[in-house]
């Protein structure tokens, strides 16, 4: 049963490194990056972009590689907790 925390725990860690921290940060430098001290031509530009650029469809999604590679680990990391989780043991006479 340690075996199987410990790869759970293993796996979660990679997890978080690869796919969460990565995410963050991308977060926290754009946000720190903008820092406008009053209105920018640009505004009124992006403004009438989102506004005709349209509803958003399926089709301008894009699953690449490395984005199937992240939802393969999540559902790896999720499998390994199930794993661990209480109750899930067949050797156990409990219920």
């Amino acid at each position: 049963h340690h075996h199987r925390f410990n790869v759970a725990v293993i796996l979660t860690i990679v997890a978080v490194s690869w796919i969460v921290v990565p995410a963050v940060v991308r977060i926290i430098d754009s946000a720190g990056s903008y820092a406008p001290s009053g209105y920018e031509p640009r505004d009124a530009s992006r403004g009438e972009w989102l506004v005709n650029r349209g509803p958003i469809t399926l089709d301008q999604f894009v699953l690449t590689w490395e984005d199937a590679a992240k939802l393969l680990l999540f559902l790896v990391v999720a499998l390994a907790w199930l794993a661990v989780a209480p109750g899930t043991s067949r050797r156990s006479g409990r219920r």
